[in-house]
Protein backbone atom coordinates (compact mmCIF):
# COMPACT_ATOMS: atom_id res chain seq x y z
CA UNK A 1 0.00 0.00 0.00
CA UNK A 2 1.02 3.74 -0.72
CA UNK A 3 1.98 5.62 2.20
CA UNK A 4 -0.21 8.41 0.82
CA UNK A 5 -0.11 10.57 3.90
CA UNK A 6 3.66 11.63 3.18
CA UNK A 7 5.03 13.69 0.17
CA UNK A 8 7.26 11.70 -2.39
CA UNK A 9 7.52 9.20 -5.47
CA UNK A 10 5.44 5.59 -5.17
CA UNK A 11 4.82 2.78 -6.72
CA UNK A 12 2.03 0.28 -5.98
CA UNK A 13 3.78 -3.04 -8.03
CA UNK A 14 4.05 -5.93 -5.80
CA UNK A 15 7.25 -6.60 -5.38
CA UNK A 16 7.24 -9.89 -7.74
CA UNK A 17 6.69 -7.30 -10.50
CA UNK A 18 8.41 -4.51 -11.96
CA UNK A 19 7.22 -0.90 -11.48
CA UNK A 20 7.63 -0.82 -15.37
CA UNK A 21 5.27 -3.11 -16.65
CA UNK A 22 2.57 -2.58 -18.10
CA UNK A 23 -0.30 -0.90 -16.42
CA UNK A 24 1.84 0.32 -13.41
CA UNK A 25 1.72 3.96 -12.81
CA UNK A 26 3.86 5.71 -10.28
CA UNK A 27 1.92 8.35 -7.45
CA UNK A 28 3.83 11.76 -6.74
CA UNK A 29 2.60 13.65 -3.66
CA UNK A 30 4.22 16.64 -3.93
CA UNK A 31 5.33 19.01 -0.67
CA UNK A 32 3.28 21.48 0.83
CA UNK A 33 0.00 21.91 1.29
CA UNK A 34 -3.08 23.19 -1.01
CA UNK A 35 -5.35 26.47 -0.53
CA UNK A 36 -7.15 25.01 2.24
CA UNK A 37 -4.25 23.89 4.30
CA UNK A 38 -4.46 20.42 3.27
CA UNK A 39 -1.61 17.77 1.63
CA UNK A 40 -1.49 17.68 -1.41
CA UNK A 41 -3.00 14.86 -3.10
CA UNK A 42 -1.85 11.88 -5.20
CA UNK A 43 -1.46 11.85 -8.74
CA UNK A 44 -0.50 9.24 -11.17
CA UNK A 45 1.79 8.91 -14.20
CA UNK A 46 2.48 6.84 -16.63
CA UNK A 47 6.00 5.42 -17.20
CA UNK A 48 7.87 6.71 -20.31
CA UNK A 49 10.51 3.96 -19.43
CA UNK A 50 10.38 0.29 -21.67
CA UNK A 51 9.61 -2.27 -19.41
CA UNK A 52 12.82 -3.12 -18.00
CA UNK A 53 13.53 0.51 -16.68
CA UNK A 54 16.07 3.05 -18.25
CA UNK A 55 18.75 0.81 -17.67
CA UNK A 56 17.49 -2.70 -18.08
CA UNK A 57 17.79 -3.48 -14.16
CA UNK A 58 14.02 -2.08 -13.62
CA UNK A 59 15.49 0.37 -11.15
CA UNK A 60 15.25 3.22 -12.92
CA UNK A 61 12.08 4.80 -14.84
CA UNK A 62 11.44 7.83 -16.42
CA UNK A 63 8.46 10.01 -16.65
CA UNK A 64 7.62 12.53 -19.24
CA UNK A 65 6.29 15.32 -17.65
CA UNK A 66 4.96 18.89 -19.00
CA UNK A 67 5.69 22.13 -16.65
CA UNK A 68 2.42 23.58 -16.35
CA UNK A 69 2.71 27.42 -15.56
CA UNK A 70 -0.80 29.55 -17.25
CA UNK A 71 -2.04 33.10 -16.54
CA UNK A 72 -5.74 32.81 -14.64
CA UNK A 73 -8.52 35.45 -15.76
CA UNK A 74 -7.20 37.50 -13.08
CA UNK A 75 -3.58 37.93 -14.67
CA UNK A 76 -2.16 35.89 -12.17
CA UNK A 77 0.31 33.38 -13.13
CA UNK A 78 -0.34 29.88 -11.69
CA UNK A 79 2.29 27.29 -11.61
CA UNK A 80 0.86 23.11 -11.74
CA UNK A 81 1.57 21.81 -8.20
CA UNK A 82 2.77 18.57 -9.18
CA UNK A 83 4.58 19.28 -12.77
CA UNK A 84 6.07 21.88 -11.12
CA UNK A 85 7.32 19.49 -7.91
CA UNK A 86 8.63 16.65 -10.38
CA UNK A 87 10.50 19.01 -12.73
CA UNK A 88 11.94 21.28 -9.77
CA UNK A 89 13.73 17.86 -8.45
CA UNK A 90 16.27 18.01 -11.15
Amino acid sequence: MMPREKPGIWSSAPRERSPTEKANPLGVIPDGNDKNGKPHKLRLYSIASSALGDFGDSKIVSLCVKRLVYTNEQGEIVKGVCSNFLCDMS
